[in-house]
């Protein structure tokens, strides 16, 4: 839990609030993505998550990209949303 609050404040850039992680919830997901993946423990690092995560910023310059991108945020937010409710 320690490294997914140092990621999502060190990506941020702010002192961690409700609204904070509502509003930057893709960050969130992209957070706890490289840090779990299949409930194992992928990574303990914060400073090399957030090393990877500007590495996917620069290279989604080109907009299909990002529209990928956004398509799998939002079927991975939606999943995690409905795993939430059950």
């Amino acid at each position: 839990m320690t490294t997914l609050c140092d990621t999502i404040r060190s990506l941020l850039k702010k002192e961690l609030t409700s609204q904070l992680l509502t509003e930057h919830f893709d960050v969130v997901l992209l957070a706890m993505d490289d840090i779990v993946d299949d409930g194992m423990l992928l990574d303990l690092d914060a400073d090399a998550i957030v090393a990877r995560e500007a590495q996917r910023e620069l290279a989604s310059d080109d907009q299909s990209v990002e529209h990928s991108l956004a398509s799998a945020l939002a079927l991975a937010r939606d999943q995690f949303l409905k795993s939430m409710r059950s």
